[in-house]
């Protein structure tokens, strides 16, 4: 798959460094409550916030583990406790808007790149911290073009983007 590269500036910029201010915000967070409740580890995708805890770990009452193959480990709120329901609160409080938000906050939409198997690709953007700068990756749909112009930002060359990266790579070699 194609992409095309951009450079953010003005309001592109602003969005990405408040998300990026809130992830880590949250991932602080995470770490606070793992260590409260005594879990190995936090896993956060999307929608979900899951603890990991020993095998045969004692939960919390208002913990419940997941009845997915292989997740035996993983526990979430349990929602039929009011602790639980504090918990889930708690995790719902300054969590940053997920991948699909922020690629509509930037370009006004998701695109569908593809349907194989009752499988939708969205188009869905992705960014790489280039020394001081933020480098926008937006795939591209069918036909070439890419699925948005990210508002404010700049269209890179794919021949500039490497350079901004071997500039970067040749300064921490001195």
């Amino acid at each position: 798959m194609h992409t095309t590269y951009y450079r953010a500036e003005g309001r592109s910029l602003a969005i990405i460094r408040d998300w990026l201010a809130a992830s880590k915000d949250f991932t602080i967070k995470l770490q606070t409550l793992r260590q409260e409740l005594g879990a190995l580890s936090v896993s956060h995708n999307g929608p979900q916030t899951a603890f990991m805890f020993p095998a045969q770990a004692d939960l919390p009452k208002h913990l419940r583990r997941l009845r997915l193959e292989g997740h035996g480990h993983l526990a979430v709120p349990d929602l039929r406790y009011k602790a639980g329901r504090e918990l889930d609160a708690r995790l719902s409080e300054g969590k940053p808007m997920d991948h699909r938000a922020l690629t509509i906050e930037l370009l006004g939409g998701l695109h569908v790149l593809g349907n194989r198997e009752g499988n939708l690709w969205l188009g869905t953007i992705s960014f790489d911290l280039v020394g001081d700068d933020i480098v926008i990756e937006v795939p591209h749909l069918g036909d070439g073009e890419p699925v948005g112009d990210p508002v404010d930002a700049v269209k890179l060359k794919r021949s500039e983007y490497w350079q901004m990266k071997e500039a970067l790579e040749d300064s921490d070699d001195g």
